[in-house]
C-alpha cells in the first residue's frame, strides 16, 4: 500500500510539473517567469525571467523588457525573435557565476542591450561588482548588439567611481549557427563585439575563454577582446587555425568561417524593376565581404533590399555590405514609384512628376515632445526634374528640413499652388533657385512663408530680417503690425526684380549640351539614335517636322539627326544643328559544314551554318545566292581539301565566310581470287583474280606491289576444297579488301 501511495504521489507530482510547462502568449506589458518546457510567443514590453535549470523556447516572440536568467538556462530558437533590454539592462542577462546560458535551434534572435549593457551577457555595472556565468551558442541566426559601452556578447560597462569594481563574465563558446556580435559605439570606451564592455574610473572587466569551433556557420564580430581558442571538435587547433578557419580582418572587425575554398555565386534577382542592384563580385568565398550598389531609376526609391542564403534565410546587411555565407546567395530589391526620391550618398532629394506633399514631408526631421528634434532631416538639397508639378497645398512642405541648404525650383510648375504658408521653414536654408518666370499670382495664402529662414539670401543678398526691420520702421515701430505686413509682403519674389528686395535667386539660363550619337549595332529592332542633351530638345531626321521624341532607326547605315532647342525660362535657344549616327552592321559568320567523300567522287557539300542572326532574321534576309568553291577536283588524290562558301550579301550584316573541310577518303576496292577446279594429283593451278571498284578508266596498273597467293594445297593433296587467298597489292587511293577464292 505504501508503494502504491508513493507511486501515486510521483505521478501527481509529474502531472503538476507538466502543467507548469505551457505555450505562453505574451501581451501588453506583462512580465513573466518562464518555467521548464515553456514556449513563449507574442509581444510584451515587460521582462521575462527564466527559472533556474529551465529549458524554454522562443517562438516568434518580441520582448522589449529583456530576459533575465535566474540561473542555468537553455533557450531554443524557433521562427523570428527579438529581445531588447529594459533600462540599463542586457538584452539577455546571464545567470550568476557557475551558471550556463545555452542558445540553440534553427530560428533567429536579435538581442539588443539597453544603455551601456550587452546584447547577451551582463547589464551595466555601475559602482558595483557584477558576475555572470558561461555563454554557449550552439545554433540559430543571432545578432547581438551592445549599446554605448556594452559588448555585443560579453560584459556591460564597469564604472568604479573612484573605487575598484569589476564586471566578470565566464567563458563564451560559439559552436554552431551564424553569430553577428556588434559592440556599443561609445566615443571613448566602446564595447567589443565579443568580450569586454567599456571600463573607466576604476572599473574593470574580465572575460573567460572565448572559444570558436569548426561547427559554426559564421561569426562576425565588430571586435574580440580576448585571444580566441579555435577548436576542431574537441581538439585545440589554435596554433594552426588557418588550416581550419578563414579569418578575415577589417580593422578591428573579425569575420570567421570554417575553411572553405569554394567560390559561391552571388545572384541578382532578374525580376527587379524600377532600379538596379550590382555587386563588386559575382562569386565569393565564405567569409568574404560583398558590397552592393543600389541605383533607383528616375521617379523610384528603394523600399527594401534583401539577401537570402541557399536555405532562404536572411543574410545580415550592414551599409549595403554582407558577409558571404557558405552556399550561394540571391540579392533582391523592391523599388517603388515616388515623386520624392532621396539619395543617401549625396543628401539630394529629387522631386518629379505630380508631387505628393506627404512624400516630401516624410523626409523632414522627426519632432518629439516640446519641439525637440528626435531625428535630423538627412536632406541637404532639393532639386526638381523637368516636368515637376508642385501640389496646390505646399504649406510646411520643407518646414522641418533641419539640414537643408539649397532648393532648386527652376524646373517646377507652381501655377496650381494656392497655399505656401511656412513652405520654406528651414533655419539652415541659404538659397532658393527659381526661373525667370516665377509668379505667385494664384497663391492665396503665404503666411510666414519663410518662417525661421534666418540664413536665407536672395540673389542680391537681401535678407528676411532686412524686410522685417524695414516694415517695422515704416509702421512706426509697431511690431505687431510689422509682423502682419511682413507675412504678406512681396519678398517671395526674385531679388531685385522690379527694384524690390526678395529672397529668391533666379537660376541663370543654361546652354543645353548637344545630344550624343549612340554607339549602335544592328539588332533587328528600332533603336534610339542619340542620347538626349539637356533642355527640351527637339529632333528630326529630315530637317522637316521636329518632335521631342528621340528618333529611332532599325536598319544599319548612317543617319543625320537634326536637333534644336526652343528658348525657355531655363534654357537658351539652340538653332538647328546635326549629328551623324551610324548603326553598324551586325557580325554574321557563315561556315561551310565539313563533308566526307570517296576517291573519285565529284566535289560536294553539306550546306552551311549561320551564327549571328538577330530578332527574326534568317538566311532569307540575305541577298544573293550561296555558292561553293573547292580546291579539289574529281579524281584528285586522297586527302583534305577546302570548301569555301560565298555569294551572300547584306546591308545589315558584316558577313564573314568560314571555310569547311572536304575529306577525300580511299575508295573501296575488292580483289577476289577466282574459283578453279583440278583433279586429284594435278599441280596447283595458276590462280587469277577479279577486281571490283576501280574509278573511271583505272585498272590494276595503278596498284603497287606484286600480286601473290596463299594456298595450302600441294600436289598429291587429298581431294577437297582449298582456299586461295590473294594479297601483296597496295594503293594510295584505294582501300583494298582481299577476298578468298
Amino acid at each position: 500500500m505504501k508503494s502504491f501511495k508513493f507511486l501515486a504521489m510521483l505521478l501527481f507530482s509529474a502531472l503538476v510539473s507538466s502543467a507548469w510547462a505551457t505555450n505562453k502568449t505574451l501581451s501588453g506589458s506583462e512580465s513573466y517567469e518562464a518555467q521548464d518546457g515553456d514556449v513563449l510567443t507574442g509581444l510584451t514590453s515587460g521582462t521575462v525571467s527564466i527559472a533556474n535549470g529551465a529549458k524554454i523556447t522562443l517562438s516568434d516572440v518580441t520582448i522589449s523588457g529583456g530576459i533575465v536568467c535566474s540561473g542555468t538556462a537553455e533557450i531554443t530558437l524557433v521562427g523570428t525573435n527579438s529581445v531588447s533590454g529594459a533600462t540599463n539592462m542586457a538584452g539577455i542577462q546571464v545567470g550568476g557565476s557557475g551558471t550556463t546560458l545555452t542558445i540553440k535551434g534553427n530560428g533567429s534572435l536579435t538581442a539588443n542591450g539597453a544603455n551601456n549593457s550587452a546584447g547577451i551577457g551582463l547589464s551595466r555595472a555601475w559602482k558595483v561588482d557584477a558576475t555572470g556565468g558561461d555563454i554557449v551558442i550552439e545554433g540559430g541566426n543571432i545578432t547581438a548588439t551592445g549599446k554605448g559601452m556594452g559588448a555585443g556578447i560579453g560584459t556591460g560597462v564597469s564604472f568604479g567611481d573612484d573605487a575598484n569594481h569589476t564586471a566578470t563574465i565566464g567563458n563564451i563558446t560559439i559552436k554552431g549557427g551564424t553569430v553577428t556580435a556588434i559592440g556599443g559605439t561609445n566615443q571613448f570606451f566602446p564595447g567589443c563585439g565579443i568580450g569586454k564592455g567599456g571600463a573607466y574610473s576604476y572599473g574593470n572587466t574580465v572575460v573567460g575563454t572565448v572559444t570558436i569551433t569548426t561547427d559554426i556557420d559564421l561569426v562576425d564580430a565588430s571586435s574580440i577582446s580576448e585571444i580566441v581558442t579555435y577548436k576542431h571538435g574537441e581538439t585545440d587547433v589554435t596554433s594552426i587555425a588557418s588550416d581550419y578557419f578563414t579569418i578575415n580582418e577589417d580593422g578591428n572587425r573579425r569575420i570567421i568561417v570554417p575553411k572553405d575554398d569554394i567560390d559561391y555565386n552571388v545572384t541578382i534577382d532578374e525580376e527587379i524593376t524600377g532600379g538596379t542592384v550590382t555587386t563588386d563580385k559575382t562569386t565569393a568565398k565564405a567569409g568574404e565581404l560583398v558590397a552592393l550598389t543600389v541605383t533607383p531609376e528616375s521617379g523610384y526609391v528603394l523600399q527594401s533590399l534583401t539577401v537570402k542564403d541557399a536555405s532562404d534565410n536572411d543574410v545580415s546587411l550592414s551599409n549595403r555590405e554582407f558577409v558571404m555565407p557558405r552556399g550561394g546567395v540571391t540579392v533582391s530589391a523592391t523599388f517603388i514609384q515616388t515623386t520624392a526620391a532621396f539619395d543617401e550618398a549625396t543628401g539630394v532629394l529629387t522631386l518629379n512628376g505630380n508631387v505628393d506633399a506627404d512624400e516630401v514631408k516624410a523626409y523632414g526631421a522627426i519632432i518629439g515632445d516640446y519641439g525637440a528634434i528626435v531625428k535630423e532631416s538627412p536632406v541637404t538639397s532639393v532639386v526638381c526634374e523637368p516636368g515637376t508639378v508642385l501640389p496646390a497645398d505646399c504649406s510646411e512642405l520643407f518646414l522641418n528640413y533641419t539640414n537643408l541648404i539649397t532648393i532648386d525650383l527652376s524646373n517646377a510648375d507652381i501655377s496650381g499652388v494656392t497655399n505656401m504658408s511656412k513652405m520654406f521653414g528651414s533655419r539652415s536654408l541659404t538659397t532658393i533657385y527659381v526661373n525667370s518666370a516665377w509668379s505667385m499670382e494664384n497663391v492665396t495664402s503665404s503666411d510666414q512663408m519663410f518662417y525661421g529662414c534666418n540664413l536665407l539670401r536672395g540673389g542680391n543678398g537681401s535678407r528676411w530680417e532686412d524686410v522685417r526691420v524695414a516694415v517695422w520702421e515704416s509702421n512706426g515701430n509697431d511690431l505687431k503690425a510689422a509682423k502682419a505686413k511682413a507675412s504678406r509682403s512681396s519678398y517671395a519674389i526674385i531679388d531685385g526684380k522690379g527694384g524690390h528686395p526678395g529672397y529668391l535667386t533666379v537660376k541663370p539660363k543654361q546652354t543645353p549640351s548637344a545630344p550624343t550619337a549612340n554607339v549602335i549595332t544592328y539588332t533587328g529592332e528600332a533603336q534610339e539614335l542619340v542620347s538626349a542633351g539637356d533642355g527640351t530638345m527637339l529632333y528630326s531626321l529630315d530637317d522637316g517636322i521636329y518632335s521631342a521624341e528621340i528618333p529611332t532607326a532599325t536598319a544599319a547605315g548612317t543617319y543625320t539627326v537634326h536637333y534644336k532647342v526652343d528658348g525657355s525660362d531655363n534654357w537658351n535657344a539652340v538653332i538647328a544643328q546635326t549629328v551623324e549616327v551610324t548603326i553598324a552592321p551586325k557580325a554574321l559568320s557563315i561556315t561551310a559544314k565539313n563533308k566526307t567523300i570517296a576517291y573519285g567522287d565529284e566535289p560536294a557539300n553539306d550546306g552551311v551554318e549561320y551564327d549571328g542572326f538577330v530578332a527574326t532574321d534568317n538566311e532569307d534576309s540575305l541577298n544573293g545566292t550561296l555558292v561553293y568553291s573547292f580546291d579539289y577536283k574529281q579524281y584528285d588524290e586522297v586527302g583534305k581539301y577546302t570548301i569555301t562558301p560565298s555569294g551572300l550579301t547584306s546591308d545589315n550584316y558584316d558577313i564573314t565566310f568560314v571555310d569547311g573541310e572536304l575529306t577525300v577518303e580511299q575508295k573501296k576496292l575488292t580483289v577476289t581470287a577466282k574459283n578453279d577446279t583440278i583433279t586429284y594429283g594435278d599441280e596447283p593451278p595458276n590462280a587469277s583474280v577479279e577486281y571490283s571498284g576501280f574509278v573511271g578508266e583505272e585498272d590494276e596498273s595503278v596498284l603497287n606491289g606484286s600480286l601473290a597467293y596463299e594456298c595450302k594445297y600441294d600436289r598429291g593433296g587429298a581431294a577437297g576444297k582449298y582456299d586461295v587467298t590473294p594479297g601483296g597489292l597496295t594503293a594510295e587511293n584505294y582501300d583494298i579488301e582481299f577476298v578468298t577464292g
